[in-house]
């Protein structure tokens, strides 16, 4: 495990969340087949995690 005094690039983050590309399921509702897709962007100074819902 990595002491907390250690500081990971934006890049690193994402891809330990495993979040390269944005990935995306049917939520599986009874009701609500909707697609849930999940993501993150490299702004230049932080990384957004985002999820979004859509038809």
């Amino acid at each position: 495990m990595q002491g907390s005094s250690e500081r990971k690039s934006r890049p690193e983050i994402i891809r330990e969340l495993g979040l390269q590309q944005e990935s995306c399921h049917s939520s599986g509702w009874l009701l609500d087949w909707r697609d849930v897709c999940v993501g993150a962007r490299d702004n230049g100074a932080n990384v957004t995690i985002y999820a979004t819902w859509g038809y």
